[in-house]
């Protein structure tokens, strides 16, 4: 527990905090660079329900911390979106959003052939957390550490001319500190007119993985970190019980 504060400490520091005028412009924003995740058409190869028991769900979350927030049924597996249209990375082009890069993370959960997934938002604050677990067998954290150590420091231009930056922040975590065989946890943050963060937490219990991440408006900061490790390790929690269990 002292590593991972010390840790968190470490990476706030790295931050500044941004205060936002209009939310539902960020949720737009979110959803077509930071998260990149598209939800298509259902997937008759794929059992969409095969965790439903061991997936989350607002009454594992404590209630005090998610006061005001909803849960709602995911019934389709997201897909690794495409590269907005218009948009480029003039100095690194393999870190447009949507590259290849990112596509190969994104693939360490949405593929397999057993997935369950799902999202709790509230809308007065425009958050979201979507939680998924599946049996990808693109099992390689290194994939995630490429991308993070390709992909620090983007710049993002559209053909209307505005600018942005993209910024991928690693945040040091232990495995064993979630019981998890393999663990990491990371954020992504656009920041242009409007800054906009999405923090991811994906890991490895037996052959099931498990992500989970948080998308809010500004930058990371210790309230958003902590509403995170919440829903974070109760996730991890219950999957490795259920699995220790003989029920998964």
């Amino acid at each position: 527990m002292r590593e991972r504060i010390a840790a968190v400490n470490r990476w706030m520091g790295e931050h500044r905090k941004v205060t936002l005028s209009s939310v539902a412009a960020i949720v737009v924003a979110v959803v077509a660079i930071t998260a990149l995740v598209q939800f298509g058409r259902g997937d008759t190869e794929v059992d969409m329900h095969a965790f439903d028991e061991q997936i989350l769900t607002i009454n594992d979350i404590p209630a005090r911390t998610f006061i005001g927030w909803e849960e709602q049924d995911v019934e389709v597996r997201p897909t690794p979106a495409r590269t907005p249209a218009g948009m480029s990375a003039p100095d690194n082009g393999q870190c447009v959003p949507g590259g290849d890069l990112q596509t190969r993370v994104q693939e360490m959960v949405v593929t397999g052939t057993k997935w369950s997934g799902a999202r709790f938002v509230t809308p007065a604050a425009a958050q979201v957390i979507n939680v998924q677990l599946s049996n990808s067998s693109n099992a390689d954290p290194a994939v995630i550490d490429t991308w993070l150590d390709e992909c620090m420091t983007t710049r993002l231009v559209s053909d209307s001319g505005t600018e942005e930056q993209l910024r991928l922040s690693s945040l040091p975590v232990t495995a064993a500190f979630y019981r998890l065989d393999e663990a990491r946890v990371y954020a992504v943050t656009v920041s242009g007119e409007r800054t906009m963060t999405t923090m991811y937490g994906w890991g490895r219990a037996q052959d099931t993985t498990i992500q989970v991440d948080y998308t809010f408006a500004g930058e990371p900061n210790d309230q958003a970190i902590a509403q995170f490790d919440v829903v974070w390790r109760a996730q991890a929690g219950k999957l490795v019980g259920m699995q220790e269990a003989g029920l998964l």
